[in-house]
């Protein structure tokens, strides 16, 4: 289910719970940050190939 997400914290398995508005406002975010680094959205081929910088982006975005 996309609202529960497994974390591991201190050696044990921790369970963060989203709200579904929660999980929209992320929706959003990581959409526009895809707008960010592509030239068109409506091209797959480069929405495709820009997929492992956007995942840098994400993971960098989130340290912390």
């Amino acid at each position: 289910m996309p609202s529960v997400q497994r974390k591991q914290s201190n050696n044990k398995n921790a369970i963060i719970k989203f709200s579904p508005e929660d999980i929209a406002k992320l929706a959003a975010e990581l959409y526009n940050k895809l707008q960010e680094l592509i030239q068109d959205i409506n091209d797959s081929e480069e929405i495709e190939l820009t997929l492992p910088l956007f995942k840098i982006a994400f993971k960098t975005s989130n340290r912390g």
